[in-house]
């Protein structure tokens, strides 16, 4: 007991608990991804989208329009379309 002593906790504590299995999570969630290439013509030719596609973008909340399957697939059938 002497080093719960040593903490000089009050005799009034704020409440008491028990815990004989206590687990928990931190959780510091973040998520994205990241892609590297060994030169710029190597991302070019992958993605034809680069930052400037999410530059502009604002903290907005209204809706985007849905996915368009025949823009989508014009885009893949492009030379150099989207994989």
């Amino acid at each position: 007991m002497e080093p719960l002593r040593q903490l000089d906790i009050t005799r009034k504590p704020l409440f008491t608990a028990c815990l004989p299995n206590s687990r928990g999570v931190l959780d510091d969630h973040f998520e994205g991804w990241f892609l590297s290439f060994p030169d710029a013509s190597a991302a070019a030719a992958w993605s034809s989208e680069g930052l400037e596609s999410v530059l502009d973008l604002t903290n907005d909340t209204a809706w985007l329009a849905p996915p368009d399957a025949a823009t989508r697939r014009a885009q893949v059938a492009a030379p150099g379309g989207v994989a």
